[in-house]
């Protein structure tokens, strides 16, 4: 976000409710280079008007930490220099760097591969660099992407692995999103989470806990055991019935959290199998089979 004399520019690839969010955020600091964290001091006098934009007045949501507080009723008349660059995915950075720099924990969200790879210089510089408190949520990972190349982040796991002070998240179903939120919410530095979207089997059930610092072993087994994570892991358990039925014990291990990689619990369930198999919706390279390789 820049601001110079009367001219605002706001840029981001969010949806147009997001950024009416922001302009809620910037009403009362008009002219001012930051964000404040008090968003009800805002004059009623204030209006805006948006250039470009459709005529009508919609609802914005203005940040409060570590959620959002709805906000009705919002007059745009008074800035009359609004400029919104969309689609513009490296400015995502800037703009979350600029929040987290304020106190607050803003959340990115964007196709894994734009949200990683595109912009990847700025999250470095900008993001993990600083070890601000930054989330980028990265849906539709891997080669589970409708979109074709262009829209198939197979790589984003091993760029955000590769970046300081980052934190990679890969979570299996539903229940493990809403386990996973408030622990990523209260983890310093910044966090890569990654999300499938779409209908994808419920594994756990209403009580599972996760854990930002340790694998889970969810089925026991001798012979063989498969390490997996995010959508791989209901295909992981299914192989591994197909496996016991056939006489081949099998061991499964859920790996939400690839970086930092819970290397105890990788090297026990290692020291106690024949065979170690990963299974990952990316590359296998720099993913978490690199990882654990690594160990």
């Amino acid at each position: 976000i820049q601001a110079a004399g009367d001219a605002l520019l706001i840029a981001g690839g969010a949806p147009r409710g997001t950024l009416y969010g922001v302009i809620g955020l910037l009403r009362d600091h008009f002219g001012c280079r930051w964000y404040t964290r008090d968003v009800t001091k805002i004059p009623q006098t204030e209006t805006l008007r948006l250039d470009g934009l459709p005529d009508r007045q919609a609802p914005a949501f203005a940040y409060r930490e570590p959620w959002y507080r709805e906000v009705h009723d919002v007059d745009f008349s008074v800035f009359n220099r609004i400029k919104l660059a969309a689609n513009l995915d490296r400015s995502d950075a800037f703009t979350a760097r600029a929040l987290a720099r304020c106190g607050h924990i803003p959340f990115v969200h964007s196709f894994g591969v734009f949200s990683t790879r595109r912009p990847l210089d700025q999250i470095v510089n900008s993001v993990a660099y600083p070890n601000l408190p930054v989330r980028i949520v990265g849906f539709m990972p891997g080669v589970s992407s409708p979109g074709g190349p262009s829209h198939q982040a197979i790589e984003d796991v091993a760029l955000m692995r590769a970046i300081p002070n980052m934190t990679v998240v890969d979570v299996a179903d539903a229940v493990e999103i809403r386990k996973a939120l408030p622990a990523i919410v209260d983890h310093p530095g910044p966090v890569y989470l990654r999300l499938k979207r779409g209908e994808i089997p419920v594994i756990f059930d209403d009580d599972h806990e996760f854990s930002m610092t340790r694998a889970q072993i969810i089925k026991e087994g001798e012979a063989v055991s498969i390490l997996a994570n995010g959508m791989m892991l209901s295909a992981a358990i299914a192989a591994a019935e197909a496996l016991d039925a056939g006489g081949v014990s099998t061991r499964v291990v859920n790996v939400p959290v690839i970086k930092p990689l819970d290397g105890d619990t990788v090297l026990d369930v290692v020291r106690r199998s024949k065979l170690v198999v990963t299974a990952e919706n990316h590359s296998i390279i720099g993913g978490l089979g690199s990882a654990v390789a690594e160990v």
